[in-house]
């Protein structure tokens, strides 16, 4: 079955300016564009249209422990794995996908994590020219990926729906190389992830230009002469004008979209001034960007949106993080390396103390990436539509890295975690897909969001969609 349309039912254009004008808050008294969605501004005083379907996909570096992540079940009941205890709270609203693969990262060149990072969200290979993947440029060097990534292709069909068509943002991002963009425009089209928490405030909501108000007050007065003339001529005429009077309301539309979420009464403060590379500040400006990005959700801002935390290969060292933060992976000794320095560390033999000592930190940074990932679902739950559902039931929420397992840099059994969604998926269990290519789930959430149903990424690896995920 295609999945249903996003979109809202509003009321008309000139009725909902009207209702406006009202409030004072019409092309005279300021600008409108991201007037959160209210209940008010519905069709009818019956049940609402649908509620936007909205994509946000989350990147965490250096793979998983995957005996740690995932905890199989033979009844495909949900059973969280330690790493993902967090996440309990929202276990009815989890998809817990094992057993993808992602083959397409054989092709390509560079290191596994170049090559990971290349197709995670193309299903591409990367090109065979860029930055070093080793030392000495060892394994090759690895370029930008060929082909668009699945949220930037989503972005362009939302386009036109709201005032940017996509928002990316990171966390301390390491760098400008292949390692540190996951989006993509097109072949070799990288798209950067904004990680400063002040930037992205004032892309979201200090744009406001004042010569907007005559602009769209100009266009308000065009439609009304358009729909009166229309009146007085024969049909032919009247459908002239309709066209004209659909090119003055796109450039009204054009304006709009240059309005920032000033009047949007869930903008969060401005950041403070901080060191965006300090890591001791990368759990603070984490809180920051989630923060954001649900404001940009709640003002319709924008329906695609990702976050990157560091990119693959993260370095950064975790000295927010210590021993006895988590009772279960207890440590003695301070977080002194850094992240990717860890997984490189012999880790898997528990009845060694030394192993086990780095098992713990590495499976302590993990589950804080958890813990902040259910920090955000908590927040996107936390909001009211005006069906009454929330703004979780409507976002698909898509969770995933650039390897499987950190140290053999592996690509089978990649560590997906889909959540929310649930007005159009059947969440709340644990699927085990036993070497199914990762691009099914890329065409699938393609088609969730209102593309064509199609087979997805590279020729040798595409698949269709996961029909056995939807409602």
């Amino acid at each position: 079955m295609l999945p249903q349309s996003r979109g809202t039912t509003r009321l008309t254009k000139y009725a909902r300016r009207t209702f406006l004008r009202r409030l004072g808050l019409g092309a005279a008294g300021g600008l409108i564009a991201n007037l959160p969605l209210l209940e008010s501004l519905r069709v009818s005083a019956e049940a609402p249209g649908p509620m936007p379907r909205r994509l946000l996909v989350l990147f965490t570096p250096n793979g998983t422990i995957l005996d740690d992540f995932f905890a199989p079940s033979s009844d495909a009941a949900l059973k969280l794995g330690r790493i993902l205890q967090p996440l309990e709270p929202f276990r009815d609203q989890l998809l817990l996908l094992d057993g993808l693969s992602m083959g397409v990262s054989a092709l390509g060149s560079g290191n596994e994590h170049q090559r990971g990072m290349a197709a995670w969200l193309t299903g591409q290979p990367n090109a065979d020219a860029g930055a070093c993947g080793r030392a000495n440029c060892g394994s090759g060097r690895g370029g930008w990926s060929t082909g668009p990534s699945i949220d930037q292709l989503i972005a362009q069909q939302h386009a036109v729906a709201t005032p940017l068509a996509s928002l990316e943002l990171g966390v301390r991002v390491e760098g400008s190389n292949n390692r540190h963009r996951m989006s993509f425009a097109g072949p070799g089209l990288p798209v950067a992830p904004d990680f400063d928490p002040r930037s992205v405030h004032r892309r979201l909501f200090d744009q406001a230009t004042p010569e907007l108000d005559g602009q769209l007050c100009v266009t308000d007065q065009l439609a009304q002469q358009y729909r009166e003339l229309s009146e007085q001529v024969s049909l032919a005429d009247r459908a002239r004008l309709e066209a004209h009077l659909n090119a003055v309301e796109d450039i009204e539309h054009r304006l709009r979209r240059l309005a920032s979420a000033e009047q949007c009464d869930t903008r969060p403060p401005a950041p403070p001034k901080l060191d965006v590379n300090d890591e001791r500040r990368y759990a603070e400006i984490t809180r920051l960007q989630i923060d954001q990005l649900v404001a940009a959700f709640r003002c319709d801002t924008t329906r695609v949106a990702s976050l990157m935390w560091s990119g693959a290969t993260a370095k950064v060292t975790p000295r927010w993080l210590d021993g006895t933060i988590y009772n279960d992976f207890s440590y003695a000794t301070s977080m002194t390396e850094g992240f990717h320095s860890y997984t490189h560390d012999p880790y898997r033999d528990q009845t060694d103390a030394q192993q086990t000592e780095v098992r713990n930190k590495l499976l302590t940074i993990y589950r804080w990436y958890a813990e902040s990932i259910a920090h955000l679902l908590g927040s996107l739950q936390a909001v009211t539509e005006p069906d009454g559902s929330t703004m979780l039931d409507n976002t698909l929420v898509v969770w995933g890295s650039e390897v499987a397992e950190p140290d053999i840099h592996s690509f089978d059994r990649m560590p997906f975690v889909i959540a929310g969604g649930s007005k159009f998926l059947r969440t709340g269990r644990y699927v085990d897909y036993r070497g199914e290519q990762h691009t099914a789930l890329l065409a699938t959430i393609g088609w969730l969001m209102g593309l064509p149903r199609a087979r997805f990424g590279h020729p040798d690896f595409a698949r269709p969609p996961l029909d056995d995920l939807l409602r």
